[in-house]
């Protein structure tokens, strides 16, 4: 710190860090929102496959029920149409995005229902879930972990673009049902 700067020595070495988690929590709030709306479009794309690609109106339908619903929803009903047959090519891709989705979706309870109690000894941020029968969780966080997440968030959504992109390359191309080496020449360049 400079010496000459009298604001410079108020502040504490630890409060920009500090101030880095709210701003951290803002950045996963507005990923998770891109993310639900990722998963929205997959799910849709998923129940009408091969009709695609979608009207406006068949997205906003199902955007519009999950969104309206628990977010175990959209696990739910992704992992239900994931099942299909017909998908078995990408199987594999559905298992992550399903997983993906599942991690962070952990996560997210963790920052949208914990309550911030203050910083701990070391000025990590302190959130206190709410208390399940006789226990509670309690999760730290600094700006790095969060910002962690956020990224976590960001991949799950990847993932489920390139799904949604090669169900609009396989309807094209007229494929009824996708097997796995149709599905890997499919998304060959989208894993680049």
């Amino acid at each position: 710190m400079n010496s000459d700067d009298p604001i410079s020595e108020a502040v504490p070495a630890w409060l920009p860090e500090s101030l880095m988690v709210p701003f951290a929590l803002g950045q996963f709030v507005i990923q998770w929102g891109r993310l639900e709306r990722t998963i929205a479009l997959l799910i849709a794309s998923l129940e009408r496959y091969p009709n695609l690609p979608l009207s406006d109106e068949q997205y906003f339908e199902v955007r519009d029920e999950l969104l309206d619903g628990q977010i175990s929803s959209f696990s739910k009903r992704l992992q239900r149409v994931a099942k299909q047959d017909r998908f078995l090519g990408l199987c594999n891709e559905l298992e992550k995005v399903v997983n993906g989705f599942d991690e962070t979706s952990e996560l997210r309870k963790s920052l949208y229902h914990g309550v911030w109690s203050g910083l701990d000894e070391h000025h990590n941020h302190v959130f206190k879930e709410k208390r399940r029968g006789k226990n509670q969780r309690i999760s730290k966080f600094d700006a790095e972990a969060v910002f962690q997440m956020v990224m976590e968030v960001q991949s799950v959504g990847a993932n489920s673009l390139i799904v949604e992109i090669g169900l609009k390359r396989a309807a094209k191309l007229g494929l009824r049902t996708i097997q796995f080496d149709q599905w890997n020449e499919i998304i060959v360049d989208l894993k680049a």
